[in-house]
């Protein structure tokens, strides 16, 4: 018996299974080059990355709480989601390109949000407060971090 098939037992409740992450690899000149369509304000942290699953990062999120807390203006707002959600994913699948982005939204409003490159090496970005991932449009970005 694994220790998911026990807790299950215990807890009288299947656990929701999170795929493995993916794990191929990409460089941080790659991230960079990738990134630098949108910024020339980048932050990279590491020499080398590995691709995020939009399938395995969807199942994340639909296991994670982050984007069920309330919003607070100045106490929990878009920047707070964002690094929450980047701690999370940093937990479950380390040394990945999900990142955070600073800029304007689709509506124009300086807003925060998050971002990764998937396993095709597009970049999409991530709303923390809903956990909707989505296509690059309109936004404006002014500096991106992994």
């Amino acid at each position: 018996m694994t220790w998911i098939e026990l807790l299950e037992l215990i807890f009288g409740r299947s656990i929701t299974k999170i795929p493995d992450p993916y794990t191929e690899s990409i460089t941080g000149d790659e991230v960079r080059a990738l990134l630098s369509k949108f910024t020339d304000k980048l932050w990279i942290s590491d020499g080398l990355f590995k691709l995020v699953s939009t399938q395995a990062l969807s199942a994340f999120l639909a296991s994670d709480s982050i984007n069920k807390r309330p919003y607070v203006v100045e106490k929990h707002d878009c920047d707070d989601y964002s690094y929450e959600l980047m701690g999370h994913v940093s937990d479950w699948n380390s040394d990945n390109t999900f990142g955070i982005v600073w800029g304007l939204n689709g509506d124009g409003n300086a807003h925060a949000w998050n971002f990764y490159i998937d396993e095709k090496r597009v970049v999409k970005f991530v709303e923390p407060q809903n956990d909707v991932i989505f296509e690059p449009n309109n936004e404006k970005v002014w500096v991106m971090i992994v």
